[in-house]
């Protein structure tokens, strides 16, 4: 009896242990099955990962080649306009555009002869090379341009070059306005070094100059009305000092 109990005791512990083996091994399956299902969500995160990186990259990429092609762009433009610059404001080529504006002006001198105004072939060979010189200097000036941009503005003698070549464009046609086309000589003065610092001189003493016109009014007008009142009333064979404006009139006289 002991025996078969015994037996039965063990044949109960070793169910039991086996039913605790199987369920041990059903569990490490389904913990198995949850690992590898976290590692294939681990694959397909690292996919997602390595393709999102792939997209920055190839967007990075793609705006570091619009990033290159506009440096590019800019860099040829830069050249271009300092190519401009050098050549316009070249020795040589600003010697070229002095003996052209001579020329010019010394044809519209002859310009001005019977013998060629008279003739209207003679005229129409000189306008049309006073057109060839104008189509010449507004080329040197869109050069200029091309160089300053708009600090054009900021150069008083690229400002008058600017106005001067504009009014014989507009004007070209109108009779009247074409004898002003002289004034085109007055550019030498922006090209011949010695002329643009005499007249940059003559506008550095224009304030004393002005307080010395200031002064001779002044005393112009303290003479004026003293030789009014002193003799107004002199018997001349010309009236000099019988009013005030008569009397500044007879001063000039006297001081020139």
């Amino acid at each position: 009896h002991r025996n078969s109990s015994n037996s039965n005791n063990n044949n109960g512990r070793t169910t039991t242990t086996s039913n605790n083996y199987t369920d041990d091994d059903n569990e490490g399956e389904v913990d198995g099955n949850h690992v590898a299902d976290g590692d294939d969500g681990d694959n397909d995160g690292g996919s997602s990962r390595e393709n999102g990186e792939n997209n920055n990259d190839g967007n990075s990429s793609n705006s570091n080649r619009k990033e290159n092609a506009f440096t590019h762009c800019i860099g040829f433009v830069n050249q271009w306009r300092y190519n401009c610059g050098m050549l316009v404001n070249n020795k040589h080529i600003q010697f070229f555009i002095i003996i052209l504006i001579i020329i010019n002006a010394i044809m519209m001198g002859i310009g001005t002869f019977d013998v060629i105004s008279d003739d209207p072939e003679l005229d129409d060979i000189f306008e049309l090379v006073d057109k060839v010189f104008l189509i010449l200097f507004t080329i040197e000036l869109g050069l200029q341009f091309i160089f300053h941009g708009w600090r054009i503005i900021l150069d008083g003698w690229l400002v008058f070059d600017v106005i001067v070549i504009c009014t014989s464009w507009t004007f070209r046609q109108v009779q009247i306005i074409r004898a002003f086309r002289i004034f085109r000589a007055l550019r030498l003065v922006t090209r011949i070094k010695i002329m643009k610092n005499l007249i940059l001189a003559l506008f550095s003493v224009m304030p004393r100059m002005a307080a010395i016109g200031l002064m001779l009014c002044l005393t112009f007008y303290i003479f004026a009305v003293m030789f009014t009142q002193l003799f107004k009333h002199l018997k001349t064979e010309t009236d000099y000092f019988s009013s005030i404006d008569k009397t500044f009139f007879t001063l000039f006289q006297i001081m020139t």
